[in-house]
């Protein structure tokens, strides 16, 4: 049985049944199992049908206007490079993600999945050092995104946000622990060394804003953009992914992603329907921006780079493919369903349960 896309617990069926598979084992994993065979194309439907449910007396959608090129990277206005993705929620100082350095000592060892591994034997090893730095980066930002949902969740409460945000703000932490586990495990595997975060560069203090206006911006920013484009770059890198191992770990976190994409837009629904007009004035610049903002970008040659594929890293050209799909397809027709939402009370969305593993 094929599905179009899951969430949480509840697996979507092609004839559009739901089943709830919450404390089954076996169906749990017919759910990854199946997660892992969807396309690129299903997923995005899916999550697109999904965060539209999601938003309570939206008016009717027009057709998506024209999506500007965008790229993973841009410079700021200093001509320094930030990141406008990253693997999972990043965490952002002063308009730049923070992540951990990384570790080297015994205990880190804990940081490391102990599932399955990838099979690194008929790799070069020139292919098994750009994997492990790629899994390495990505782990790392992972990692961060545990910090970046822990302050969201502390904003959540600071700004008054209903309980049911604020447990999935919990609950997606856990999940981010879990994909770091994850990418550590096969950055570990590839470099036949332990690759583990070393101490998060807090520098003694982490700023809550309690501004409604400014956590819904960021929310736009760093949820509705990022983990929809985060979660729809890991489906294509699961697909792409031929190792058991990889495909499995990338189908996990896309799946988790798109959940916390759910969650973002519940949040900026929420925030649009009890702020006022520099709420709404807030979220409709942090939109435009997610939607128009363009930068160059220069792809990587390397001679390996359909094995590196197999192993769940595509080419810098297929990842901006797919976040401007995901733009596209996904974040620009939920976007313009929750500015359009009209000004009813506010009704509870109950979020599905999370996968446990």
């Amino acid at each position: 049985m094929g599905a179009r896309w899951q969430g949480g617990d509840l697996l979507i069926t092609k004839d559009g049944r739901v089943r709830d598979i919450d404390g089954d084992p076996i169906a749990r994993t017919e759910l990854l199992r199946s997660s892992m065979n969807l396309s690129p194309t299903e997923f995005r439907k899916g999550l697109s049908r999904r965060l539209l449910a999601l938003i309570p007396n939206a008016a009717p959608l027009e057709n998506a206007s024209e999506v500007h090129r965008r790229d993973v990277r841009r410079r700021d206005e200093e001509g320094q490079v930030a990141l406008t993705y990253c693997e999972g929620r990043p965490y952002v100082v002063d308009t730049k993600a923070i992540t951990a350095g990384r570790a080297e000592d015994a205990d880190a060892r804990e940081w490391l999945d102990k599932g399955p591994l990838p099979l690194v034997g008929p790799l070069s090893a020139e292919a098994r050092a750009k994997l492990a730095e790629s899994f390495g980066n990505a782990a790392l930002f992972e990692h961060a995104s545990v910090a970046s949902f822990g302050r969201f969740a502390l904003e959540l409460l600071a700004v008054g946000a209903p309980g049911d945000l604020v447990e999935a703000a919990h609950q997606a932490a856990l999940d981010e622990i879990r994909h770091a586990r994850l990418l550590f495990a096969l950055a570990s595997a590839y470099s036949a060394t332990i690759v583990a975060p070393g101490m998060f560069p807090f520098e003694g203090r982490v700023e809550i804003s309690s501004n409604l206006a400014d956590v819904a911006a960021r929310t736009i920013r760093e949820g509705c953009l990022g983990e929809t484009i985060a979660a729809c770059v890991a489906a294509e890198q699961a697909s792409a992914a031929k190792d058991p191992a990889v495909r499995m770990a990338l189908a996990q976190i896309a799946s988790d992603e798109a959940r916390h994409a759910e969650l973002a837009f519940k949040m900026a629904a929420w925030a649009l329907r009890v702020g006022g007009p520099d709420v709404r004035e807030a979220v409709s610049k942090a939109i435009e921006m997610a939607l128009t903002e363009a930068s160059e970008w220069k792809e990587e040659n390397h001679g390996e780079a359909d094995t590196l594929a197999a192993h769940g890293q595509i080419g810098a050209m297929a990842v901006q493919v797919a976040i401007e799909r995901a733009r596209k397809d996904v974040v620009e027709p939920a976007a313009k369903a929750l500015l359009s939402q009209s000004h009813s009370p506010l009704e509870s969305t109950p979020f599905p349960p999370r996968v446990r593993s």
